[in-house]
């Protein structure tokens, strides 16, 4: 039987339409890692749907969104590697909602109060107290039910964008208190994995691409909405012959998503002063090219969607056997698998 290396878990929220930012912070960095696997690892997508039921609790958009993250994930695999990868939905783990609960005991209040989607909510509501009525507990308990999602799995590795390597370094600290005070490995310390040429890729409006501002810029889009959003992004004012800055958000996405050999000779350009526009149908070019053989996949995947279910019901087999034997071993080390006679 062969030893496991390293087991790697990232997961896609079905919160609304899988954007490019999903996709080099999340989908690519997972993929890389998954065409240089070594015999024994082991790679895990999964679907948070418990966690979109913060913002979302529309039981028809969820359900096709959920339908969506997974085809989104699967169409950028190439022919073979779905066999090498495991898809699970979260709802469909019991083992995580209760060891989330056990892990809430090891939590302290003031951990909750730093996380990142609390401060951010806060500031959105004004920090009153009437504002902070309007955050629920879901989304102020949203890092304990990730630490649960990460250790449950006894993961080891977690590709994530830098605005999530918190959730990772939550899971680290409460893996290693449980351990310290057990005196045993119950859990997996997990390591970040943040990609080193992580781009900062923003909105069309200059701000975090996110669904809840409606700046994104679909996965799958048509080519015409795909070109429309592409020229829609902000740039500033500068004469259109002006040099550019080749960090800014089109080319970001253009060395994305760009053939590499063709990389350079643009960069050299930008510098140069070629124009926003130029660079905006240079971009809508390279990606629209980038993703033809992604959205070919895709129909084939909708056409095919009962391989996909059977797909994800193996992932939650395995994830939930995984977890069962977690939740297990942290119930017998805290003493709470005995039964007591009357």
């Amino acid at each position: 039987m062969t030893q496991l290396q390293a087991r790697i878990l990232t997961g896609l929220k079905p919160t609304g339409t899988p954007h490019l930012g999903n996709y080099a912070g999340m989908i690519k960095p997972t993929l890389n890692l998954l065409r240089e696997r070594r015999e024994g690892d082991e790679y895990f997508f999964f679907i948070p749907d418990l966690h979109a039921l913060n913002s979302l609790r529309d039981g028809a958009r969820l359900s096709e969104n959920i339908k969506m993250a997974v085809l989104n994930i699967l169409a950028f695999m190439e022919d073979g590697e779905i066999d090498n990868v495991f898809i699970f939905q979260q709802s469909n783990i019991e083992a995580i909602g209760t060891l989330a609960t056990m892990m809430s005991a090891y939590c302290p209040k003031g951990m909750m109060n730093r996380a990142h989607a609390y401060k951010a909510a806060i500031d959105q509501h004004d920090g009153t107290v009437k504002g902070d009525d309007m955050i629920n507990m879901g989304l102020y308990c949203y890092p304990i039910l990730m630490m649960a999602d990460i250790l449950s799995l006894q993961s080891t590795h977690i590709p994530v964008g830098a605005d999530q390597k918190q959730h990772v370094e939550y899971a680290r600290d409460i893996a290693t208190k449980i351990n310290f005070e057990q005196g045993a490995e119950i859990l997996k310390v997990p390591e970040p994995f943040v990609r080193a040429d992580m781009p900062v890729l923003s909105g069309m409006d200059g701000r975090k691409m996110s669904k809840s501002y409606d700046n994104i810029i679909p996965l799958f889009a048509e080519p015409d909405d795909l070109r429309k959003r592409i020229f829609k992004i902000k740039t500033d004012s500068r004469d259109k012959n002006a040099p550019k800055d080749p960090n800014d958000l089109l080319f970001s996405l253009y060395r994305e998503f760009a053939a590499k050999q063709d990389i350079s000779a643009m960069e050299k350009a930008y510098k140069e002063g070629l124009a926003y526009g130029q660079m905006k149908e240079a971009l809508f070019e390279a990606l629209n090219s980038y993703l033809a053989k992604p959205r070919e996949r895709l129909k084939g995947l909708s056409d095919n969607f009962d391989q996909v279910i059977d797909k994800v019901e193996a992932g939650n087999s395995y994830a939930r056997s995984i977890a069962n034997q977690t939740l297990d071993d942290f119930k017998g080390a805290l003493g709470l698998t005995v039964m007591l006679k009357g």
